[in-house]
């Protein structure tokens, strides 16, 4: 029987003592030393001594020093363990039982930094170094509650505007004039106002933030955002997104001094023209004029001549140059792309492809020769020109495509883009870019030079790395079948993508030779975007060594550099694909959310895909009443930028 006896309890962190009144089941009910009855559960219990005086243990806990013991402990030679009956006896030889109970109530506080239990009554002494550790974790915690404190005061003196910030459409937050706060704001509620962001930020547990923040808001992230849009402390159209992933935003000190020699390089008589999206300030590549359906020139920035180690490690620490609404952060320095872009009237340095290929029932490579080129753009153009400089490689390029596509079974995915921009004070423009032929035709060159690059390297046995795509067969001669019928029933465009985009694929980077299934071809590697690819540096370096006769990258060393590319590349695609997210909920809500939007239904399931023309999205919403695929609804459009959701609701 317990009854009577004295019991050493955990209670939220703290050992307390109190005497057993009863038991039953598994739970004690307790009389504390204030006399009060308390329940605890056995499973918080433990020590359980014979009756003692509650009192007497409460006094001699506060005679108690720890750090004493621990300072007498520590000078006896050799003494790494020690008993508490010898610890206790240190303190008074002659002691009583109830101070054998007020040393073990202190040995399990929060006060005891000088102690480790070992088991049972066996403790060990911990070392300085340790001890000055957790002295200084304990005075940060002081400190911290202090702060909290502190923070809590200050913050109720304004806790009326935030609870108006509370209902606030979230709406006002991104209009010229969104309330802030114009008082000074003390340092110590700065810093926690700054860990607040960073929780939202990193959206990871925060004990401070929880604690600092209890009572004040619920740690939901539009209430968060609120906050620290209100304080100052975040700018509702700050790209949050670049610390998320820690992305590399600093310019490069990097020495870049590219000088190259003519002699071994072919000059490139053809006319050749660059053709790029509108806008670009990046040209990786270029195009000859064909002379016939069976030959091409394409052409690539010789990124060899930064074939530097500080260089390639700064290319694999930043995997890829991200396009922001705000603006681009460059893969490689600005002097080197300024280099070596192939702008036109400018001589520049290039890696040319030279394609030989038949077009059948299938695009087959005849020949594939690699060599180091100077090349003159006459004129840089962009996919809505249609000028007749660029006719013949216009018509080399629908050939291509249809011989992909049509006869091949490869998807398309080739669409409309919606671009985005947004300055430093919130201000939304947008343009939309539309597929013409001139985008087709290039895309599909692009993609037969990385066909090329890939059977170049299977063929002379390069490690490199290949693109491999594959796709489910049933799936491929569904999609080959769609596109075929596709030409002779009037589909909308978009809806072709879409069900090409539906087609199961499987998408990964190897150095084993490997094809792309999904678009028709046994091989396809990285290559033709080097000035803003790592992929593709790497790639068209290892070419230009292989060139030169030397050393090349082993394909252990490329596996080492494919788990840093993959891991850079991964965080860049993501922080900028949510950042995009987020600015098109902010202009969908701005923009839009008070119109009927027209839609059409590219999918019915459980719910409906919607293709959203406004805004060139396919976007998951509700199912419309009586209305199937291919069907035109209006759509009211409710954007969530906090949460990064755009979703369609049926007007009915």
């Amino acid at each position: 029987m317990n009854e009577g006896k004295t019991v050493l309890f955990f209670e939220k962190g703290e050992s307390k003592i109190g005497r057993i009144k009863k038991k039953e089941n598994k739970y004690f009910t307790i009389i504390t030393p204030e006399g009060t009855e308390k329940t605890i559960s056995e499973i918080q219990v433990f020590r359980i001594f014979p009756p003692s005086d509650l009192q007497k243990i409460i006094e001699f806990k506060k005679e108690i020093d720890l750090q004493t013991l621990w300072e007498v402990s520590s000078s006896i030679p050799d003494l790494r363990q020690i008993t508490e009956d010898e610890i206790i006896s240190i303190h008074n030889p002659n002691f009583k039982f109830e101070e054998k109970i007020a040393l073990i109530l202190k040995l399990y506080s929060k006060e005891n930094i000088y102690f480790k239990n070992i088991r049972d009554d066996l403790w060990s002494l911990r070392d300085s170094k340790d001890v000055e550790n957790l002295q200084k974790k304990i005075e940060g915690e002081i400190e911290r509650k202090e702060k909290v404190k502190k923070f809590k005061e200050w913050i109720s003196t304004v806790m009326e505007k935030i609870k108006v910030l509370k209902n606030m459409d979230i709406k006002i937050f991104f209009s010229e004039n969104y309330p802030t706060f114009e008082g000074e704001i003390p340092e110590f509620a700065e810093s926690l106002l700054q860990r607040l962001k960073k929780f939202f930020i990193i959206e990871k547990e925060d004990e401070i933030v929880k604690e600092s923040f209890s009572g004040i808001i619920e740690l939901k992230r539009s209430e968060i955002f609120k906050l620290l849009v209100f304080f100052k402390i975040m700018n509702p159209y700050e790209n949050f997104f670049l610390e998320k992933f820690n992305i590399p935003i600093e310019e490069q000190d990097i020495d870049v001094n590219i000088s190259y020699s003519k002699e071994g390089r072919e000059i490139i008589e053809v006319p050749t023209y660059s053709i790029d999206v509108e806008g670009t300030e990046i040209r990786d590549d270029a195009v000859s004029e064909p002379s016939d359906m069976t030959e091409i020139l394409v052409h690539i920035a010789d990124v060899s001549l930064l074939d530097r180690e500080e260089i390639i490690s700064e290319v694999i620490r930043r995997g890829k140059t991200i396009y922001f609404p705000e603006g681009k952060i460059d893969m490689l320095p600005k002097k080197a792309i300024k280099e070596l872009s192939l702008d036109s009237g400018i001589h520049k340095p290039s890696i040319t492809f030279k394609i030989k290929f038949y077009l059948g029932e299938k695009i087959e490579i005849k020949d594939v020769d690699i060599f180091k080129s100077e090349i003159f753009v006459r004129k840089n153009y962009e996919f809505s020109d249609d000028v007749e400089d660029i006719q013949k490689i216009k018509k080399i390029g629908i050939e291509i495509h249809n011989t992909r596509v049509k006869k091949m079974g490869g998807v398309n995915l080739i669409s409309d883009d919606f671009l985005i921009l947004v300055d430093d004070k919130g201000r939304l423009t947008t343009e939309k870019w539309k597929v013409n032929d001139m985008r087709i035709a290039v895309a599909e060159i692009s993609m037969l030079c990385s066909y090329a690059i890939g059977w170049f390297c299977a063929k002379k046995s390069i490690p490199v790395f290949f693109r491999r795509s594959k796709i489910d067969p049933n799936a491929k001669s569904e999609i080959h079948r769609f596109n075929v019928e596709s030409e002779n029933i009037p589909l909308p465009r978009h809806y072709i993508i879409w069900r090409n985009i539906r087609a199961s694929r499987y998408i990964e980077t190897t150095t084993e030779p490997s094809g792309a299934e999904s678009l028709g071809y046994d091989f396809y590697a990285w290559g033709t975007s080097p000035l803003r690819r790592g992929w593709d540096f790497i790639n068209i370096i290892q070419l230009s060594r292989y060139l030169d006769g030397q050393k090349m990258f082993s394909i252990q060393e490329l596996q080492k550099i494919k788990e840093k590319l993959e891991l850079s590349i991964s965080k860049a695609e993501s922080a900028e694909d949510l950042r995009y997210k987020y600015i098109l909920a902010i202009y969908t809500m701005r923009e839009l959310s008070n119109k009927q939007i027209d839609a059409l239904i590219v999918e019915k399931n459980k719910e409906s895909i919607y293709w959203i023309e406004e805004i060139l999205s396919f976007l998951k919403g509700k199912n419309p009443k009586k209305v199937e695929v291919l069907n035109n609804v209006k759509v009211y459009l409710k954007a969530d930028p906090i949460n990064l959701k755009i979703i369609p609701i049926p007007a009915e």
